[in-house]
């Protein structure tokens, strides 16, 4: 989250994938990783981690 403050939005993005992959069902990560994958564009990740949200049964509306 740090990371994702401070702008580094790959970091960001490399440590929430790092806490998804090693528990699934993180459903906080998963939330920061959406919003990590939009600062950076990356369109089709972010479908895929909204969609994984909603298996999670997560909100996927935008941060504060």
């Amino acid at each position: 989250v740090v990371k994702f403050r401070r702008g580094d939005y790959q970091g960001a993005r490399l440590a929430f994938e790092k806490a998804v992959s090693q528990k699934a069902d993180y459903e906080e990560a998963w939330f920061n990783l959406k919003d990590s994958y939009d600062e950076l564009g990356l369109e089709s990740d972010k479908r895929r981690a909204e969609k994984r949200l909603r298996e999670l049964g997560g909100d996927e509306g935008e941060s504060d």
